[in-house]
């Protein structure tokens, strides 16, 4: 992969706030991976770009426990904007790192009285992650007021997908994607959910509905990997897919056979790797 291509991986990961939701060996992947290009290709990026690879590398520390390395990041842009004063997004950072160090009471102090500024807001809302149904209900109150705000829109997505409700997560992805089109892991998420919602509901469905879940599954992972075809993820969700191929109580159902269709020309171009 050419070093822009690399780049725009990155911007892209820095961007949608999809790191959030990394399994452990991917946040692992992606801390060598912008440390790596911060040290050897950091001329290639503006100042904008740097900072927010800066800040991705911040959280990718945090998420994997490199205290000593978050604070030395946060530090470096401490520096950088402590002539303009203290922003709300560095006051964030600042947050997490002390509730990672255990200092809850001290992460919300450095956040605050001013709960009107929307990123303090959103910040302030995560503290009541203990309790899904209120974390839920403040992450929608704040996107009233703040929809472009593409980690929230994943944050809400991540929490509906552990209530068990699908039909939501594969709505919150589909305002990601309204705003970052070519973020491919989103267009996978957004798959899954509709796969998730079909295996939730598959005995009550009838057999029209259960069908356009599957399609709208299929079109969600193939976009994934239109969009990066290395996505080994994206090839999974259409393995899965074809594995299951059309169950026999929704051959009937219109649409089933253009459904199958699609399934049968995607079948060959699965990577041998996926299927093994």
């Amino acid at each position: 992969m050419s070093t822009e291509a690399v780049k725009q991986k990155l911007l892209m990961v820095a961007n949608s706030g999809v790191y959030f939701d990394f399994p452990p060996e991917q946040i692992q992947a992606y801390t060598r991976e912008v440390v790596s290009f911060l040290k050897n290709h950091k001329d290639t990026v503006d100042n904008i770009e740097y900072f927010n690879l800066l800040e991705l590398q911040f959280w990718l520390d945090i998420f994997t426990s490199r205290d000593v390395d978050a604070k030395i990041v946060l530090d470096r842009i401490s520096d950088q904007f402590a002539s303009v004063g203290t922003s709300s997004r560095l006051k964030i950072l600042q947050s997490a790192y002390y509730e990672a160090q255990g200092d809850v009471e001290r992460a919300k102090k450095v956040l605050g009285d001013d709960a009107n500024q929307l990123r303090l807001q959103r910040r302030l809302t995560t503290f009541q992650r203990q309790n899904p149904e209120a974390y839920i209900t403040a992450l929608n109150r704040y996107l009233d007021t703040c929809g472009s705000d593409l980690m929230a829109w994943s944050e809400l997505a991540t929490q509906y997908t552990n209530t068990g409700h699908y039909d939501m997560a594969a709505y919150s992805y589909q305002e990601i994607l309204l705003q970052e089109p070519s973020a491919y892991p989103f267009w996978f998420r957004a798959g899954t959910s509709y796969y998730q919602q079909y295996l939730q509901q598959q005995k009550s469905l009838k057999p029209q509905p259960a069908i356009e879940l599957l399609d709208l599954a299929l079109k969600h992972f193939a976009r994934s990997v239109e969009l990066c075809h290395v996505y080994d993820n994206g090839w999974k969700g259409i393995q899965s897919l074809v594995d299951l191929g059309v169950p026999a109580k929704l051959k009937s159902a219109p649409g089933s056979d253009a459904y199958a269709k699609q399934l049968a020309k995607l079948k060959p171009l699965i990577p041998t790797s996926t299927t093994n």
